[in-house]
């Protein structure tokens, strides 16, 4: 329900500027069950995907690059509408305390702000001139996670655990 909610308000946008990596310790990265396209989601929220016609692609940069999250050992998703600029991001990847620390200095310094109205701890983009949804992260349990839409956040199943 919440990615059809999420759908019906998110446009692509593009975005090439690159942030610097952060590296997760070894000890985040071997309690993380690696997260896949396939399983990032919960079985609702590939349900939602389906039922808004959404479909997967390979990941692209938009407005926050998560590249990052790639390198660190993770994984960055996206679907779209077929014949839209419709998208849906998440990514997770294992990510330390220190790591996150770390980020999260550096995503404030480039404009991203507290927020908590999810009910998690989020960390929120700044606001998008062309007024689009904004995405952000939220740090739990040694995964950081991103998603592109906050309503998106009830569909990560590493979220739900």
């Amino acid at each position: 329900m919440r990615i059809r909610s999420a759908v019906a308000e998110l446009h692509g946008h593009e975005h090439s500027e690159r942030h610097p990596t952060s590296t997760p310790s070894a000890e985040a990265t071997e309690t993380a069950a690696a997260a896949t396209c396939d399983t990032i989601l919960t079985e609702q929220g590939y349900a939602d995907l389906a039922q808004t016609q959404m479909e997967p692609r390979a990941y692209q940069v938009t407005r926050t690059d998560l590249t990052f999250l790639v390198d660190a050992g993770g994984v960055a998703c996206t679907w779209t509408k077929p014949q839209t600029d419709i998208s849906a991001t998440v990514a997770q990847a294992p990510f330390d305390e220190t790591a996150w620390a770390a980020k999260q200095v550096e995503l404030e310094a480039a404009g991203f702000v507290e927020s908590d109205e999810s009910g998690l701890p989020f960390l929120l983009e700044p606001t998008d001139p062309g007024g689009n949804l904004s995405g952000g992260f939220v740090w739990q349990d040694g995964q950081l996670f991103y998603v592109s839409a906050p309503s998106l956040l009830d569909s990560v199943q590493g979220l739900q655990e």
